[in-house]
């Protein structure tokens, strides 16, 4: 009996559609299979090099015009043993002659070396890595920064491209883990998250800071933006104490400022001044305070008649 299987469609809430799951989508290694048989050689080429280190270290002799080397128990001794023997007991030959006893010329370790280097640069070409990194010493003095920057282009580009790759993947991520816990799928702040990644190139502080000068005195108002001290490469912690710090401050500026303006606003104190009467009444010697005056004795003379 054939069952045939329909496709089913659940609608979700995350607000975007999900594409066939594919390999390439969690990527590719970089270990491929030109790097695995570049690794194969080269622990080839290091077990043959840790073989002739030994016979590097105990050269080869020969012995003419003589029986076997023996022991000093008489004993003829092996290969092995002749070798590493501290004391060898040689006799006369049957004519009274001593033998002739030498040495072959040692063997060399350039040919494994001269390997792993050639193993080296292959390695290099195909990974993009420095010969440097991989432990093989060059022939020529220690490099310059511009050297090192140069050697290190392609590991770069290689890297801002995994970040600009990783980066859109870690945003879906964190997009669906907002909505299941409750966020809204068309919020503006889901669609404009972004990942925040250190610069591959890493510049020095110095460098950083001299461009984020010139940045600022081409734009000045580049100067209140955020944007500035994460080209500083500060953490997102810091930035928010510093940002804190800022805004305190700037409220304790704009508080005194108001302080200043209220107590500008009032009246000056008179009886510090001598600018008032002191709470009496002052004569006028003016006309005004002439006529008065007369008008008042007036008023009296015609209540005395009465």
């Amino acid at each position: 009996m054939i069952t045939h299987l329909l496709p089913e469609t659940k609608p979700h809430g995350f607000g975007r559609g999900f594409d066939t799951v594919d390999m390439e989508v969690f990527g590719w290694s970089r270990i491929n299979w030109e790097v695995m048989s570049l690794t194969d050689t080269a622990v080839r080429t290091m077990l043959r090099m840790e073989v002739g280190a030994e016979f590097y270290s105990s050269p080869q002799r020969y012995l003419l015009g003589a029986d076997p080397p023996a022991g000093v128990d008489g004993k003829t001794l092996t290969g092995w043993q002749a070798a590493l023997s501290r004391m060898l007991a040689i006799s006369r030959d049957e004519d009274g002659q001593l033998p002739t006893v030498g040495q072959f010329a040692q063997m060399t370790m350039q040919p494994h070396s001269d390997m792993l280097r050639t193993l080296a640069g292959r390695f290099s070409g195909a990974t993009g890595v420095p010969m440097a990194q991989l432990g093989v010493m060059t022939d020529f003095g220690p490099s310059s920064a511009e050297a090192i920057a140069a050697s290190e282009t392609e590991l770069v580009i290689e890297a801002r491209n995994t970040c600009d790759a990783f980066g859109v993947q870690l945003c879906n991520a964190a997009r669906d883990m907002a909505v299941l816990n409750g966020a809204d799928p068309g919020d503006e702040a889901l669609a404009h998250l972004k990942v925040n990644w250190r610069d591959p190139e890493r510049p020095s502080q110095a460098a950083v800071a001299d461009a984020v000068l010139k940045m600022v005195q081409a734009i000045p108002w580049l100067a209140n933006s955020r944007v500035i001290l994460e080209k500083l490469q500060f953490p997102d912690a810091d930035i928010t104490r510093l940002l804190s710090d800022k805004n305190r401050q700037n409220a304790a500026a704009v508080l005194d400022r108001l302080v200043n303006m209220n107590a500008q606003q009032q009246p000056a104190n008179r009886a510090v001044t001598g600018g008032g009467d002191g709470g009496q009444q002052q004569p006028d010697s003016g006309p005004a305070g002439r006529g008065q005056a007369g008008q008042g004795a007036a008023v009296g003379g015609d209540a005395g008649a009465a």
